[in-house]
């Protein structure tokens, strides 16, 4: 059920192949509202007593909705701070660098021996909270064991894993790392463009980390370390092998296109 997304201030859920949002409770509250004011129109005694057992039901309905509300709403303000400390302890780790380089050591020990330790000791304090109310959480960014073991991959994605595993076993390093390079590249590009585009996105309180993360110096140089090794290991090969390694570059570049259409379509397709 996933519950990262929200529209009209409530978190997106899914039920079989529904999307809607709000607390499960949510839909039924509705409905029950409505037989409610059907029923205040009514004058026997059999409506009369379905309305009072409606209001009864209705009555506690609200309130644990309200109390998973308000549950939703803490849980969702201590992701965000916890999301903060983290984009503030890299923008420290950052000035400290910048700082070093331009010969501030002033600036820099104050902000490597104060800013730094104080910020790292918030973070500890909020992760702490976060996780001793995991067990009954409402919000979370990871899947349960018991989700795994009952997920089925779609077949699109199965299809991109085997094709992938298959050209890397049967070939020789240089096939392996050329199988992993449009993913590892492509998420760099991707994320290149969306902050560009909205530079936002890298205070998203569920995928900032991850923009952060995919636009970096330290993920921009292991990508070129990649693609420097390969080019490396590419020196001695014939025509008909880097023939092959750009198809195989090219069939993995397909198949990822096709699994973000299988995300988008929700596997519908």
């Amino acid at each position: 059920m996933a519950k990262t997304l929200e529209y009209k201030g409530h978190p997106l859920q899914r039920k079989d192949n529904i999307i809607y949002y709000g607390d499960m409770s949510d839909s039924h509250i509705i409905q029950l509202q409505i037989e409610e004011e059907s029923l205040k129109k009514e004058e026997d005694e059999l409506s009369k007593s379905r309305l009072a057992q409606i209001q009864k039901e209705l009555a506690e309905e609200q309130d644990s909705f309200n109390a998973k509300k308000a549950q939703w709403e803490n849980e969702k303000n201590a992701i965000g701070r916890v999301q903060q400390l983290r984009e503030r302890i890299e923008q420290i780790n950052r000035d400290i660098e910048s700082a070093e380089q331009s010969y501030d050591l002033e600036k820099a020990a104050k902000l490597k021996y104060g800013d730094l330790p104080e910020a790292k000791k918030q973070l500890e304090q909020e992760e702490k909270l976060a996780q001793s109310g995991k067990e009954t959480s409402l919000l979370r960014n990871k899947v349960t064991e018991e989700e795994i073991a009952d997920a089925r991959p779609h077949i699109d994605n199965s299809a991109y894993s085997h094709y992938m595993l298959c050209e890397a076993q049967a070939g020789d390093v240089l096939t392996g790392l050329v199988t992993l390079l449009n993913c590892s590249w492509s998420y760099a590009y991707i994320a290149e463009q969306m902050v560009e585009r909205c530079p936002s996105a890298l205070h998203d309180e569920n995928y900032g980390a991850r923009f952060a993360g995919y636009v970096s110096e330290e993920y921009r140089q292991t990508n070129q370390a990649l693609i420097d090794r390969i080019d490396a290991l590419a020196e001695v090969i014939d025509e008909k092998k880097a023939q092959r390694l750009c198809e195989i570059f090219e069939n993995c570049c397909l198949f990822d296109l096709r699994f973000w259409d299988m995300v988008y379509t929700m596997g519908e397709n």
